[in-house]
C-alpha cells in the first residue's frame, strides 16, 4: 500500500477530510474503490464499507433533467485524464426525496511519476447559494427597467433644452444641462450594463451563430473607434490571419466583445501609446489578442478583474467613470459562446487579453431575450 496511506497517515488523514465541512472522498485510480470518506460524504453518497443492493455510485449523480451524468464527463473521470483539478457546478444528487444541487471538485493526489494514484472529491451543495444569486438577479433586472423609462425622458429632454427647442439657455444654463445630460448617459449605459449582465447569468440570453467573418466584424469595430484613437494620438492596428475562415458564433455577442475590450484598450492608453488587435489560430481555437501599451493592471488587482463592479485603483484614478461590469460581462459572452479568456499584464507596460473560440464554432441556446 502506498506510504500515503500507511496506518501512519490514515488517522491523521482521516481527522483532515473529517473537518472538511463538505461531503469528501478519496478512491483509488483506476479501480475507483474507495478508501477514505468522511461522516459528510457518507450521509450523502452511503457507506461504501457497507454492501447494500441499490444503484451504485456514478448512478447517483444526475444531470438537471435527472437522467444519470454522463460518465466521459464525471469530474473524477476527467480529472484523471486531464492529469489536474476539475470543477464541475451542475451535479445533482438525490436527497430527501428532491434532487440538489452541487459542485463536486475533482483533485488528482499523483505519485512518485506525476501520475494520478488517487482521486479527492469534495461535494458542496450549492443550490442555496444558486437561490440567492438568482433572486439577486431578478432584483436587479426589475430595478434596470423601472429606471429606463425616466432615465430616457431626462435624456430627451436634457437634448431638447440644448437644443434649445424650449428657448435660448445662456452659458451657466447649457453647462447644468450639459452636466445633466452626460450623467443620465452614464446611468443608461449602467442600467443597460446590468441588464445584459442579469440576461445572461438568468439563462434567457439568446445565442444565435451564423458564420462570421471575423475579419469584418473587427474591421467595422476598428472603423468606428478609429477617430477616438487618432483623437488621443494613439497608434490602432489591426492584424488578422487572411486564411481564417468563417466560424460560427453569435456575431452580436461577439461584437460586444471585442468592442468593450478594444475600446477599453484605448481608454486605458496614453497620449503616444499602441494598441494591437491580432487575430490568429491554432489546431482548434481561434485566439484574439488586445494588447496596449497603457498604465497595467497592478499584481494585487488581477484576481478579482473579473469580478462584477470591480474597478483597479489605478483605473479609477484614471478614469473615474465606470461601472465595473464591462469585463465581467466579457468573460460571460466567451464562456457562453464556449471560449476562454485570460490575460497578462505588467503596471507602467501595458496589458494584453486574450480570448479563444473554438473553431467548431459556438452552440446555439434558445431564450427570450438578447443584449440591449
Amino acid at each position: 500500500m502506498t506510504p500515503l496511506f500507511s496506518d501512519e497517515y490514515k488517522k491523521l488523514l482521516q481527522i483532515a477530510i473529517d473537518s472538511i465541512p463538505f461531503a469528501a472522498k478519496i478512491s483509488k485510480v483506476p479501480t475507483g474503490e474507495i478508501v477514505m470518506i468522511n461522516k459528510l460524504g457518507i450521509e450523502l453518497l452511503g457507506n461504501p464499507f457497507i454492501k447494500t443492493e441499490g444503484p451504485n455510485q456514478s448512478a447517483q449523480l444526475l444531470n438537471i433533467n435527472g437522467g444519470v451524468y454522463p460518465y466521459d464527463q464525471l469530474p473524477a473521470v476527467v480529472a484523471i485524464k486531464n492529469n489536474e483539478k476539475t470543477v464541475k457546478d451542475d451535479i445533482y444528487i438525490r436527497r430527501d426525496n428532491k434532487n440538489n444541487l452541487f459542485q463536486v471538485t475533482a483533485i488528482p493526489i499523483k505519485n512518485s511519476q506525476n501520475q494520478p494514484e488517487f482521486i479527492f472529491e469534495i461535494y458542496e451543495d450549492v443550490l442555496h447559494t444558486k437561490e440567492v444569486d438568482r433572486k439577486k438577479t431578478d432584483f436587479i433586472s426589475l430595478a434596470s427597467h423601472q429606471l429606463r423609462t425616466p432615465l430616457a425622458a431626462l435624456r430627451w429632454f436634457s437634448e431638447m433644452l440644448l437644443s434649445g427647442d424650449a428657448g435660448e439657455l445662456n452659458k451657466e444654463q447649457k453647462e447644468f444641462t450639459q452636466n445633466i445630460s452626460d450623467s443620465a448617459e452614464r446611468m443608461i449605459e449602467l442600467v443597460n450594463s446590468l441588464l445584459n449582465v442579469s440576461r445572461i447569468e438568468s439563462g434567457r440570453l439568446i445565442i444565435d451563430p451564423k458564420p462570421t467573418d471575423l475579419s469584418d466584424l473587427i474591421g467595422n469595430i476598428i472603423l468606428a473607434q478609429k477617430i477616438k484613437a487618432q483623437e488621443r494620438k494613439i497608434n490602432l492596428i489591426f492584424n488578422v490571419d487572411k486564411t481564417l475562415s468563417k466560424i460560427n458564433i453569435d456575431p452580436k455577442l461577439i461584437y460586444e466583445v471585442y468592442s468593450h475590450l478594444i475600446t477599453n484598450a484605448i481608454k486605458y492608453t496614453p497620449a503616444g501609446g499602441e494598441v494591437k488587435v491580432i487575430v490568429s489560430e491554432d489546431q482548434k481555437n481561434i485566439i484574439s489578442q488586445i494588447s496596449d501599451t497603457g498604465m497595467g493592471i497592478p499584481q494585487e488587482s488581477q484576481g478579482k478583474i473579473f469580478q462584477k463592479f470591480f474597478r483597479a485603483d489605478n483605473a479609477i484614478k484614471s478614469v473615474p467613470d465606470g461601472n465595473g461590469l464591462g469585463l465581467h460581462l466579457t468573460k460571460a459572452i466567451i464562456e457562453s459562446s464556449g471560449g476562454e479568456i485570460w490575460f497578462n499584464s505588467v503596471v507602467g507596460k501595458g496589458t494584453s487579453f486574450y480570448f479563444s473560440l473554438p473553431k467548431t464554432g459556438s452552440q446555439a441556446k434558445a431564450g427570450d431575450t438578447t443584449l440591449t
